[in-house]
């Protein structure tokens, strides 16, 4: 019993949180323009976000970030990858003046 928590210790302490970003083209951004929490579960997403509807065209999307924190990693360590809370940030070029709000999961 002590090797297999010493080995589980071993593995939590040496992964890595996931970051995923798509950049589109090369404007500079500071911060975002949307972010939320996406609920993963059984690796399948129940919630999305459209960065077209966020920014107000496809030409205004600048960059599209997925990020897993550190409590978020230790949620989906703990579920054993059941449940995986990721944050996703949608940055735009230029300022939106509208409000994004994200459809409800059904």
């Amino acid at each position: 019993m002590k090797k297999l928590l010493l080995v589980s210790l071993c593995c939590l302490a040496i992964s890595a949180c996931q970051d995923t970003r798509f950049v589109f083209g090369n404007a500079p951004v500071s911060k975002p323009s949307y972010s939320a929490t996406m609920h993963y579960v059984f690796w399948g997403k129940k919630t999305t976000i459209n960065p077209v509807a966020v920014c107000g065209s496809a030409e205004n999307v600048a960059m599209i970030e997925e990020k897993e924190k550190t409590e978020q990693s230790w949620l989906r360590w703990l579920t054993g990858c059941i449940y995986q809370p990721v944050t996703v940030s949608v940055y735009c070029k230029r300022p939106v003046k509208t409000e994004y709000k994200a459809p409800q999961p059904k």
